[in-house]
């Protein structure tokens, strides 16, 4: 019976790929036919201004759609009904058309440019509000329906810009006739369609439409933030090559427009097995997605290949001989594609695994590289400049897709069995201090040997900038190491399965570390008092936008870290944290024209999310000031010298205040370290193991010196 139901549903998943496949490739071929039509019937202008029109409502309406019809395929519990989808979508649409007219008008379009973009912006509507149809079906898995629509709708619209076309010569014109047809489809066979498999009466219920709309949203916006990606070569084009090189780079585009069609139909197809596989089978969700992602390097590998062969024929023969000269921009968007069709892959896992917010900084992440390299790049290269910009953002998304996935399977896999003693990784040991066996817990060490490992504590060891603390962190470690005793550090619990290449390389680590943080706050949104309270503080205080980013960001990671640990650390005896919500006062509290203030102290300590214990890492003044400027990464180190003592006296002023409040004091260890003496850490770090292995986070301070 087992093997009969596997075969059953690999055939199954073979012929919906197929219609998928089939679908998307004939309409892709003829959505590159309309465009085959403007260039031969029309000028490389006419193209260019056609491309304009898309560039500018494509973002928005995707945007607005809130990339639904991923969200309604991989719903394998059905918390929402179809209705609830239908009725975000519709007021999504109406809004996104309404923000395009809106910003037409503003941008001074006028005559037919305005005409255009209003016509495009009324065809995107019915192409959204056929594609939620199109997500019920697919949910259903009846994927021959959607590509037999997707097929006649790319051949009307190649039949009425073609004649409209050859008729008038007018662009509005055969862009109003195609978009007429499609409104005409969706309401003869789109709609009829899903009134076979449930009711289309939208939903009027405001809690469940606010739910499904803050659910998706973080979606949407790495939807219509991708898509803006995409446009913004094209803007910078236009303003600095104009229409007619607008119009030669989206003609080479449009040809990996119509390659990244099997990868959206495979996507159609494997996007609601891997959902339903990352709840119920790991294994095949992890298999499922290798499968995906070799499927998605081979047709890269084959796309490029026949670019660097074919290339300069191919734009002769479809398009004309101008477009020819471009054979070298063809090449480099072939590559580009490889790469994209990868992180595509990646990101069909990484959605049914249901790891949302953290696309949101990935996609501004990706926009902000493809913005940069686009205004450096253009101007200089020309296309060839726009296609190094596509590839630089596709490689972005792929590493960022990449650390995401990979966490996310270590998550799943930790939480269907219990952590177990394990080695603890502790970066940058120098020889002498210990080695990997000294720092490797024994794999006798279980719950069974500490019985009160099965309520965690949270540690956090924090302390002004060279006070100290990465060197008692790791006698922390070793120590606990000795004892056997089960303990994890912040990035073992929020980075699970972290890749070894990544957690040697701080910077990565760190980005790792941001996405997760940032992603868990967004979800949660816990603590708002406290993140509402630092964000005036950071506003009203800081002397610099970047500073003033940096340190939200820095408060953002620090609270969605802390909210990961509470939940996800069980099992654990201790969690350490070098610099955790505590020392989000750093970023809050700290600046270099201000010194903190007493009031501000007082409303951290009352807000803030509280670890366990707190260790505060203690030294003279003059003492953290050496040891600070003789870094190689001092903090603020592009300022002056004087700014930077400044900081840093202000924040050895804010640890005072806020370690003497009566909210830490009561459970805050104080360690005082003069020197550089490793006897004196091993004692510090003994008093803070034998602590944890107490279980005492509420004992009076102690206070050590040397």
């Amino acid at each position: 019976m087992s093997t009969s139901s596997e075969s059953t549903g690999a055939t199954s998943l073979r012929r919906n790929v197929a219609w998928a496949l089939g679908g998307n490739l004939g309409y892709a071929a003829c959505q590159w036919g309309v465009l085959v039509c403007i260039a031969k019937l029309g000028t490389a202008a006419d193209v260019g201004r056609f491309a304009l029109g898309l560039a500018l409502t494509a973002p928005v309406i995707t945007l607005t759609s809130l990339n639904l019809r991923l969200l309604q395929s991989t719903d394998a519990r059905s918390d929402y009904p179809f209705s609830v989808y239908l009725s975000v979508r519709l007021i999504g649409t109406v809004l996104g058309v309404a923000a395009i007219a809106v910003m037409a008008l503003v941008l001074g379009y006028r005559g037919d440019l305005l005409s255009l973009v209003l016509v495009v912006a009324f065809a995107k509507a019915f192409e959204a509000v056929s594609d939620v149809v199109f997500g019920l079906l697919q949910k259903a898995e009846n994927l021959r329906r959607v590509a037999v629509s997707m097929l006649a709708k790319g051949v009307i619209s190649v039949l009425a810009v073609g004649l409209v076309l050859r008729l008038t010569g007018d662009i509005v014109l055969a862009t109003l006739a195609m978009a007429l047809c499609w409104g005409s489809l969706l309401a003869t066979y789109d709609l009829p369609a899903a009134v076979r498999l449930t009711s289309l009466r939208p939903s009027l219920d405001p809690r469940a439409l606010a739910r499904l709309a803050w659910l998706a949203l973080p979606l949407g916006c790495v939807a219509g933030i991708a898509s803006l990606a995409v446009n913004v070569p094209r803007y910078v084009i236009e303003g600095d090559l104009g229409a007619t090189a607008l119009g030669h780079f989206t003609a080479l585009s449009y040809l990996f427009v119509a390659a990244m069609q099997p990868m959206l139909a495979l996507g159609m197809a494997v996007n609601p097995r891997l959902g339903r596989h990352f709840v119920t089978d790991l294994g095949a969700y992890r298999r499922l997605t290798w499968q995906t992602m070799l499927i998605a390097g081979g047709l890269g590998l084959l796309g490029t290949a026949a670019c660097a062969l074919f290339g300069r024929s191919m734009l002769t023969l479809v398009y004309a001989p101008e477009y020819a000269a471009h054979e070298v921009v063809l090449i480099w968007l072939a590559v580009a594609t490889g790469v994209g069709f990868l992180a595509q892959a990646l990101s069909y896992a990484v959605t049914a695994a249901r790891r949302l917010p953290e696309q949101l900084p990935i996609a501004l992440l990706s926009l902000v590289v493809c913005a940069v390299g686009s205004y450096l790049l253009v101007p200089r290269y020309g296309l060839v400049g726009a296609a190094w910009a596509v590839l630089a953002t596709e490689a972005t998304r792929l590493a960022c897709l990449g650390a995401v996935y990979a966490a996310a399977v270590a998550g799943a896999s930790s939480a269907a069995r219990p952590p177990r003693g394990r080695a603890v990784h502790v970066p940058g040991l120098r020889a002498g201090q210990a080695t990997e066996d000294d720092v490797r817990l024994s794999g006798r060490a279980s719950h069974t040997t500490h019985p009160a490992a099965a309520k965690r504590m949270i540690v956090e060891i924090t302390g002004c900038s060279g006070s100290g603390k990465s060197t008692l962190l790791k006698e922390v470690l070793r120590q606990c190491a000795e004892r056997g005793l089960p303990v994890a550090t912040a990035e073992d619990v929020a980075l699970p399965g972290l890749p070894s290449a990544i957690r040697r390389h701080p910077t990565l680590q760190n980005l790792a570390l941001d996405l997760r943080g940032v992603g868990e706050t967004i979800t949660l949104r816990r603590d708002r008092d406290f993140l509402a309270f630092a964000m005036s503080v950071i506003r009203r205080d800081t002397d610099r936008a970047f500073t003033a980013l940096s340190a939200c960001r820095g408060v953002l990671r620090k609270l969605g870290v802390h909210s990961v640990l509470a939940r996800e650390a069980n099992g654990w005896h201790a969690v350490l944290v070098d610099e955790g919500t505590i020392h989000s006062a750093h970023y809050v509290l700290v600046h270099v024209n201000h010194p903190p203030r007493r009031e501000d102290v007082e409303a951290f300590c009352r807000l803030v999310p509280m670890p366990d214990l707190v260790v505060h890492v203690a030294a003279p003044l003059e003492r953290v000031l050496a040891r600070t400027f003789a870094r190689s990464d001092p903090p603020l180190r592009r300022r002056s010298k004087e700014e930077m003592e400044r900081f840093i006296r202000h924040a050895y002023m804010m640890f005072d205040l806020l370690m003497s409040h009566d909210t830490l004091s009561r459970k805050t260890l104080r360690v005082e370290c003069d020197d550089d003496d490793l006897g004196a850490y091993r004692i510090f770090a003994k008093g803070i193991v034998d602590r944890i292995v107490d279980g005492s986070a509420s004992a009076p301070r102690i206070a050590r010196a040397v």
